[in-house]
């Protein structure tokens, strides 16, 4: 994955383009984008426009997305996940 850094000034305004899933002009932050408005459309049910959201732009995170997607519509059981350790108060 490319770095993902920008100017401190630049954030703010990024990571608002980005929650809403649009693009901003950098491959990895674009690719953080297609998969977060990918997986809205997929939640409501729009699963060929999820596809192609993510499709759009390349990466690890889109072309992983396309592989859960994959595994959802086959119903392919995921991978249980090992419950994290949480330390007992004292």
């Amino acid at each position: 994955m490319q770095p993902v850094g920008i100017p401190w000034e630049d954030f703010d305004p990024v990571l608002k383009q980005v929650t809403v899933g649009e693009a901003v002009g950098h491959p990895v932050w674009d690719g953080f984008a297609a998969v977060l408005a990918s997986y809205r459309l997929w939640k409501a049910g729009r699963c060929d426009d999820a596809r192609a959201r993510a499709a759009e732009v390349s990466g690890p995170l889109p072309e992983a997305m396309g592989i859960w997607y994959d595994q959802r519509e086959q119903q392919v059981p995921l991978a249980p996940m090992p419950a994290p350790a949480i330390p007992a108060k004292r």
